[in-house]
């Protein structure tokens, strides 16, 4: 299996691709998963405090729970960023 950030990071990372989705001890944060789709949608209002929520409930080792919950945040800035962008423009 290919080491996803083990070449660049030193060989530190314990996270392999591809995810093995049929692993029964796979799980993902649903608060997490939820607030990465609405911030994808440009439900801003509710992926932050989804995100927040996620990224505080989820423990540091599960990394896939808070990539998607950063992720969430993220494009939840973007929309408020093209938001503002085309507010100004006016």
């Amino acid at each position: 299996m290919l080491d996803a950030i083990g070449d660049i990071a030193g060989g530190a990372s314990t996270r392999r691709l591809p995810l093995d989705f049929s692993d029964p001890n796979f799980k993902t944060n649903k608060f997490a998963a939820t607030a990465w789709i609405t911030g994808f949608l440009g439900g801003v209002f509710l992926a932050i405090p989804l995100a927040i929520f996620a990224l505080f409930r989820t423990p540091k080792e599960d990394r896939n729970s808070r990539d998607l919950a950063i992720g969430a945040l993220i494009s939840s800035f973007g929309w408020i960023l093209v938001a503002a962008l085309l507010l100004l423009t006016r």
